[in-house]
């Protein structure tokens, strides 16, 4: 993503928005572990066709963000509070770092596994 600020030009890569939003959702209660949905998107990530990371993606949008998150919980979690949880840590984390404002953020449980 390419903004313009008083200083110059700023480019940030996909890259950093997906490390930003992996670590903000994996340091939340609950979070087992980021998962990519299929083996194809494994595959398509190593590659880096897309901008994809473990079970992130970035899409960008009218000057925004949209994240997308893919992720297995510890059982015995309320999912709900869970996603709040990481709805909010990854806005407030992507928005501090990058100074984009995220156009939303969301999550697929992809399992839920025992800790």
């Amino acid at each position: 993503m390419r903004f313009k600020t008083k200083n110059g030009l700023v480019d940030i890569s996909s890259d950093v928005f997906a490390k930003i939003a992996a670590y903000a959702a994996a340091n939340c209660f609950g979070v087992r572990e980021l998962c990519h949905a299929s083996f194809a998107d494994g595959l398509t990530a190593m590659a880096k066709k897309t901008p994809m990371r473990k079970g992130v993606q970035v899409f960008f949008e009218d000057g925004a963000v949209r994240i997308v998150l893919r992720i297995s919980m510890v059982n015995g979690v309320n999912m709900q509070a869970v996603c709040r949880s990481i709805r909010s840590e990854v806005r407030y984390l992507v928005e501090k770092y990058t100074g984009v404002k995220v156009a939303g953020v969301r999550i697929y449980i992809e399992a839920v596994t025992a800790k």
